[in-house]
């Protein structure tokens, strides 16, 4: 077995040294290697070179830094291992992994896998959720609040896990109104939205869930349309509803599930997806991909049997 193993300098506390140091224990030997943010092309590169040699990625980090090796995995049929040390984590804790770093490596090593769909959106690929509107401004705000990461009060795991919802409350106090079209081989639906969001997992950004019933093998995304609510304190309590994980059942919240759709907007706005900016654009062609990727995860994640690799 090859392990090529990727460390974000981003996620954590600085903890990049010691994340290093447990790599190295548990995957040792000239055959793997460990690598510090490394760029796309070297991902692919070493996916396209050692592909017939048993690899896996592991990925040290968060849901953006397992987001950057979805295209190479994918692509070449590389099963990618977890060890959560970003600031979400939401893809990690949806397969099933709330363990510590140590056990999280042993489950990479006992090599169970299982495959999930993951969503396109105008050739982008992102495996959590995505979409438009006052999502993807909290995702612009929260990564520009990244910046204080050094400052002490971020140390914190608390805080560091409420960035998101600091981001969303930040935003409130601003318009996201925007004209949206959505389209699935007719008109679906047309007006004034808030947000639009595509999941394929039941919760994003650690608090929030707006598609509950989401699943990440089941061959379809969970689409939800957030009409623009005319007032601030009607968008609190939506916000406040994700926030506490309900689905959202106010007058204006549509829910469809889809395979595929296209989204069109009246000005070029930002899509996010696995809390990264992945297009600025007026329209978006949403292409759910099943069963695309592999992860290495515990042997059982709910009542869903995992296969093995072997």
């Amino acid at each position: 077995m090859r392990y090529i193993c990727v460390i974000s300098s981003q996620a954590g506390t600085g903890q990049s040294l010691s994340v290093v140091q447990l790599l190295s224990e548990y995957f040792p030997g000239p055959r793997n290697s460990v690598l510090l943010d490394p760029p796309g092309t070297l991902i692919d590169a070493l996916c396209r070179e050692h592909r017939s040699e048993e690899l896996r990625l592991v990925v040290a980090g968060g849901d953006g830094t397992i987001h950057r090796l979805l295209a190479a995995a994918a692509k070449y049929d590389v099963p990618i291992g977890i060890l959560p040390n970003g600031t979400a984590n939401d893809f990690a804790r949806t397969v099933g992994l709330k363990r510590s770093m140590d056990e999280c490596c042993q489950v990479i090593q006992a090599d169970q896998t299982r495959a999930i769909d993951l969503v396109e959106v105008n050739g982008r690929l992102f495996a959590t959720s995505g979409g438009l509107g006052l999502p993807s401004s909290v995702a612009i705000e929260r990564n520009c609040r990244c910046s204080l990461k050094r400052a002490s009060w971020m140390h914190t795991r608390v805080i560091r896990k409420c960035t998101y919802l600091f981001a969303a409350l930040h935003e409130l106090g601003r318009s996201h109104s925007l004209e949206v079209r959505i389209e699935n081989g007719g008109l679906l639906w047309s007006g004034r939205a808030m947000a639009v969001v595509v999941s394929n997992q039941a919760r994003f950004g650690v608090l929030f869930s707006l598609s509950p019933k989401a699943v990440d093998n089941d061959g379809i995304f969970d689409l939800c349309v957030i009409t623009d609510p005319g007032g601030r304190l009607r968008e609190a309590g939506i916000v406040l509803q994700a926030a506490l994980g309900r689905e959202a059942v106010l007058p204006g919240v549509t829910h469809r599930r889809l395979s595929h759709a296209r989204i069109f907007t009246d000005r070029i706005v930002p899509f996010f997806g696995d809390g990264e900016i992945l297009a600025y654009d007026r329209e978006f062609r949403i292409v759910l991909l099943p069963q695309a990727v592999r992860f290495i995860v515990p042997k059982r994640v709910g009542a869903e049997e995992v296969q093995s690799c072997a």
